[in-house]
């Protein structure tokens, strides 16, 4: 491509470009191959290296993030250190979960438990597999850990409205009854 555009700025034509369309057309091919080679190859040895990070952190509690919901399971991004693992469904037996994709959630037959898509959760390193670059991680509170008092609520869908401590309704207001501005005051507290 850059050949072609630096043989037409340099005054050449179609007709004397030493590279016919199929040459082209093989040279694209072999570079897009080798690019996305290039990043396969990225994509495992960062795998790899954390992987590598994580295997001396083997029964830690982190905090983390659902960053996806599957059938077999939860995919979990550690908060501060982005490092993914999954919680296998089977390390959940607690209860008998449904996977739903439409929603992107696992739901507790029995207790309502539902574990969503962008939802938090703490977890224990459970293993680490450095052949196969994977992370397996273990709900905390789950049968099998120790200190298991600590259940997840089932999730509730919330408006996203604050609730006024001081009625039903109200807007805030200032000494003088005027309606107070949230941007002034953060920037008021901030002052303090």
């Amino acid at each position: 491509m850059h050949r072609g555009i630096r043989h037409l700025i340099g005054g050449g034509t179609a007709e004397n470009f030493r590279y016919d369309h199929a040459n082209m057309e093989a040279a694209g091919d072999h570079c897009s191959m080798t690019e996305r080679r290039a990043d396969d190859a990225t994509r495992d040895a960062i795998d790899w290296l954390k992987c590598e990070y994580m295997m001396s952190r083997i029964g830690q509690e982190f905090s983390g993030i659902i960053t996806s919901v599957t059938g077999f399971g939860l995919f979990v991004e550690l908060d501060e250190i982005f490092v993914e693992g999954l919680v296998h469904i089977t390390s959940l037996d607690n209860d008998y979960y449904h996977f739903d994709a439409k929603r992107h959630e696992m739901k507790g037959e029995r207790s309502g438990m539902t574990y969503r898509l962008g939802d938090w959760i703490n977890i224990r390193v459970a293993r680490v597999d450095l052949d196969e670059s994977k992370i397996d991680f273990a709900l905390m509170g789950a049968s099998d850990d120790e200190g298991g008092d600590e259940k997840k609520k089932p999730s509730k869908k919330r408006s996203g409205k604050k609730r006024d401590s001081r009625g039903k309704g109200k807007k805030p207001e200032g000494a003088m009854g005027e309606p107070v501005d949230a941007a002034a005051k953060k920037k008021s507290r901030r002052r303090r």
